[in-house]
């Protein structure tokens, strides 16, 4: 069973504002499926693990940091930064 990915505002803005000053905007577009892709099948399996039952993952040129809550079936992404 597949996860819903759920995007913190604050990420979105970031991400929004990472999207409007790359050159490179088809790069973060695919990141950010692909993150959301990969969070929506298996968030306990893909990343780093780290305090407080967060993740980190790293799909070039993004990293995001994320909770699941595995019992509500929900990703967080809580924030979200150019990578690389």
């Amino acid at each position: 069973m597949k996860f819903t990915v759920v995007w913190k505002p604050q990420a979105e803005r970031t991400l929004l504002e990472l999207w409007l000053e790359s050159s490179h905007r088809d790069a973060l577009t695919r990141a950010a499926e692909e993150i959301e892709s990969l969070v929506r099948q298996s968030p306990e399996s893909v990343g780093e693990s780290r305090e407080l039952g967060r993740r980190w993952l790293f799909v070039e040129p993004l990293g995001v940091d994320y909770s699941v809550s595995v019992n509500d079936r929900v990703v967080e992404i809580i924030n979200v930064w150019k990578a690389g």
